[in-house]
């Protein structure tokens, strides 16, 4: 057995100390009474978190939650790895060593007891009132405390045939993992066994606890019994809280599959799935947020059904165990679910239904964050921005209306959105600017999960390409190749399509029309590969269907949402189609308006590709020297801007 789970594992859900719990017991009795290891606050800290009771992480309710610590599986394999890399392989054989001088029940019983009595005091004052100071102790309510006082409760309630069972699997894992200890550091000879010299009386604490010397009836029977256990499968105690713990960080995990480039999955992962999918439904009753474990890894693997089946089975359960408000939830669950898939006419529907029931209930919290997922949504989808009974401005209005005290991530999800609501209205760029300051000073202020840094510093990026500052978006793109491996997807494709089309290499926009039906792009994907399309309609001159096509995208523009940016762009690709086509001439009225239009909202780049217009267009009209000196005059502003400085000097060498 190497140090992944064992073949023929099973798993059972005991309310009893369990082995993995004596293997931290005996750690924490080593710290206290042997000074030859140093051990470290993490070590403790990773192993008992997953003991403590956490509550149900739904990735789409508690997003910003921290979930930062992987999660061991409760075999002492990864108690091992834990202490070498926090305290050196020689913590790891005494930890064996003690692990191997537990020959009974009666040790375990003993190892409890002694920590709980000895080793705990009320309060800090007591630590140095104590007589004897050869041994550390811990106070009740400190991490070790009350870890020791919940293993002891847990311990002292339990019945016969509990404990029994606990000895039973400590021995099966105890000497499995030493031998296999043993074979992967091939160490020879026999293992040192190490002695509990603290503990108290043996015979104390069996008159204490009479069904304890029972066990000892028993253990005449053991080469029997293990002869019989030997083709059984290996079962793994784990605890409630544990288990909870192991769902989470799988779920966020899963999560982060989804939201990251590159995903730092841990290497337990594969193991931790393969003890998860062997759940009774007994357990899946008891632990729904499996369905939505289930539902994550269906998405991910574009299996419709599936994913909708696991996310009705949560929902049908927490609907029948809590609160109204689980109603309007599932609604939430249940949109975000259509939007995943593009299904947007479903997604609509069950977002204003949401809203509406979040509304009867005054759900103030619960409204927010419908709220956040609505204007994701638009902002992915903006074409069905009109279809919604509330507008874009109420949106943003009620949003920036909280309070950072009270709800931070809506306040700057307000600032982000309304910042995207100025540019696709081709608003003044000071605006755009100022908004958006706003809401990175206050992802920057208040730090939460890694994601929503990363989803500002996406943000960022794309803002200063859309504005033609592409070198200052270059930093931020160079940040996001270097920590997470992520590309700019969206850059990337343009550039690439205006190369191929410079270049003459077609290839690639025969069947551009296809790749415009495919439901997976986004709004932005989506209006660059059309604004493509009609530069490699320009670029093979056939004009009348590029006009078509622009009359076409710039309805779009106008007729299902509103969209001044890139109906801007479109004016902008007209007018460069009548140069093209020696019909310049006609667009000059356009032009001047264009130009008028971006010097009121103050867009640098957009003037400047206005004058770059101009200036061919005078060029077309055999007056050179006009389209010079106002291309030299400008020339300052055009380097700004590196999409457009090659066609200024190809105006400066004609």
């Amino acid at each position: 057995m190497g140090l992944g789970l064992p073949e023929q594992t099973g798993f059972e859900i005991v309310s009893n100390v369990n082995t993995y719990e004596v293997a931290i017991l005996v750690l924490i009795y080593i710290y206290c009474y042997e000074d030859d290891i140093p051990f470290k606050p993490d070590l403790f800290f990773d192993l008992i978190s997953p003991t403590i009771h956490s509550p149900e992480f739904n990735p789409y309710l508690d997003s910003d939650r921290r979930l930062l610590k992987e999660v061991p599986i409760p075999i002492f394999e990864d108690v091992s790895k834990c202490v070498q890399k926090h305290c050196g392989r020689q913590a790891v054989v005494e930890l064996l060593g003690y692990l191997y001088a537990i020959k009974d029940l009666d040790t375990i019983t003993q190892l409890i007891r002694t920590l709980y009595n000895k080793n705990i005091v009320e309060k800090y004052t007591d630590l140095n009132k104590r007589e004897d100071k050869a041994f550390k102790c811990v106070t009740r309510k400190s991490f070790l405390g009350r870890f020791m006082e919940r293993c002891y409760k847990k311990f002292h309630v339990a019945d016969f045939e509990e404990n029994t069972r606990l000895w039973d699997d400590f021995k099966t894992v105890n000497e499995s993992f030493r031998c296999s200890f043993l074979r992967r550091r091939r160490i020879d000879g026999d293992f040192p066994r190490r002695n509990f010299r603290h503990l108290n009386d043996v015979n104390d604490i069996m008159n204490n606890n009479s069904y304890d010397s029972i066990i000892s009836i028993f253990d005449v029977m053991e080469n029997t019994i293990d002869a019989i256990k030997s083709g059984c499968e290996r079962t793994i105690c784990i605890s409630p809280e544990h288990f909870q713990n192991l769902i989470n960080w799988r779920i966020y995990e899963n999560y982060k599959i989804e939201n990251s480039s590159r995903p730092n999955v841990s290497s337990s992962s594969s193991r931790i799935d393969d003890f998860l999918n062997n759940v009774s439904l007994n357990d899946m009753t008891k632990f729904p947020s499996l369905h939505i474990l289930r539902y994550l890894k269906y998405v991910s693997n574009l299996y419709y059904k599936d994913a909708l089946d696991s996310l009705h089975k949560y929902f049908d359960y927490m609907l029948s165990q809590n609160s109204n408000n689980y109603f309007h939830l599932s609604l939430l669950c249940l949109a975000t679910f259509y939007s995943s898939f593009h299904d947007c006419e479903a997604a609509m529907k069950a977002f204003e239904e949401a809203t509406k029931v979040a509304r009867e209930n005054k759900d103030t919290t619960t409204l927010n964050l419908i709220m956040i997922w609505m204007v994701n949504f638009i902002e992915e989808y903006p074409q069905y921005s009109k279809r919604f009974q509330v507008t874009i401005d109420q949106i943003v209005k009620y949003m920036r209306r909280n309070s950072d005290n009270e709800n931070v991530t809506v306040f700057e999800n307000a600032y982000r959105f309304e910042s995207l609501l100025l540019i696709m209205n081709n608003s003044n760029v000071i605006d755009i600017l100022e908004s958006s300051f706003k809401y990175m000073t206050i992802v920057l202020q208040h730090p939460r999960a890694e994601s929503t840094l990363l989803n500002m510093i996406r943000y960022r990026r794309n803002l200063w390409n859309t504005l033609g500052y592409t070198n200052v978006a270059k930093m931020y793109q160079t940040f996001l190749k270097e920590q997470y491996d992520e590309t700019d997807t969206l850059q990337d494709m343009y550039v690439n399509g205006l190369e191929q089309i410079h270049e003459g290499n077609f290839n690639d926009f025969l069947h551009i029309s296809d790749r415009l039906k495919n439901p997976t792009l986004t709004y932005q994907e989506s209006m660059v590969l059309k604004d493509l399309e009609i530069k490699y309609l320009v670029a093979i001159q056939d004009y009348h269907l590029a006009m078509d096509k622009l009359n076409i995208r710039k309805d779009e523009c106008t007729s299902l949402f509103f969209d001044k940016r890139w109906e801007f762009e479109f004016d902008i690709e007209k007018c460069d189609l009548l140069i093209e086509s020696t019909n310049g001439i006609r667009c000059l009225p356009n032009l001047l308006k264009l130009l008028d239009s971006s010097s009121v909202s103050r867009n640098q780049f957009q003037a400047m590709e206005c004058l770059i217009l101009l200036s061919e267009l005078l060029l077309q009209l055999g007056k050179k020297d006009e389209a010079q000196m106002l291309m030299n005059s400008n020339m300052v502003k055009v380097l700004q801007f590196p999409s457009i400085k090659e066609r200024a000097f190809s105006i400066l060498n004609a």
